[in-house]
């Protein structure tokens, strides 16, 4: 135990915490205590790193959390000059929907040196990224970074939101800042999410998924 005095400034005994707990102040007049430290907001879920895989595949944790944050690090296809394309789940990640009319979406893009602008798509079978003026290259240096969002995950009786930002080296090897905002065509808890190229693996490169309560 360690020794205090109350605010009568009597001696005072706060008693010994649990491994892992701080001592921390209760206010004026009051002994401290020993308590857990609160976890930080983000938590690391899981860590998927590709190699030569068919597609990367993430399941999410309901249960737990409601938002999730995607962080993509340096993703190099296989075949060079391919767009990615991102589905969901709702049983799992036993299958994932890639029929027409799963998913709404809309995208601003700014090439360097060569275009800037904006797609669409209103009945499509996955999220694209990027499919404008020179896609994903693979060759060094080459690549695709970025950040994916899915908001309410869980949630049953709306529709899934789905907002992404992403920085690539083209098969071109021009700089491509895209940004993307979408939602799934029908409500449904997704508890999986898809990465997949739309021709070939993808070689290398890691994505890391943190969940948001």
């Amino acid at each position: 135990n360690l020794i205090t005095f109350d605010a009568s400034g009597d001696p005072a005994f706060v008693a010994t915490g649990n491994d892992g707990q701080v001592l921390t102040s209760a206010g004026a007049g009051a002994a401290p205590a020993f308590e857990t430290i609160a976890s930080a907001d983000a938590v690391l879920i899981s860590t998927t790193t590709a190699s030569s895989s068919t597609s990367l595949d993430i399941t999410l944790s309901n249960a737990t959390y409601s938002s999730y944050q995607f962080v993509l690090e340096r993703i190099v296809p296989v075949t060079d000059n391919v767009s990615m394309h991102i589905r969901t789940s709702t049983d799992g990640g036993s299958s994932y929907d890639a029929g027409s009319g799963n998913y709404l979406f809309g995208a601003n893009f700014n090439v360097q040196n060569v275009a800037h602008g904006g797609i669409s798509g209103t009945s499509e079978t996955s999220l694209i990224v990027p499919e404008i003026h020179g896609n994903i290259g693979s060759a060094t240096g080459e690549g695709l970074s970025g950040q994916f969002w899915v908001y309410g995950a869980g949630l049953t009786n709306s529709y899934t939101l789905m907002t992404g930002h992403f920085a690539i080296v083209t098969s071109s090897a021009y700089s491509n800042n895209f940004t993307i905002g979408g939602h799934r065509l029908s409500a449904a808890d997704v508890d999986a999410v898809r990465f997949i190229m739309t021709s070939g693996n993808i070689e290398s490169g890691r994505i890391k998924l943190y969940g948001y309560k």
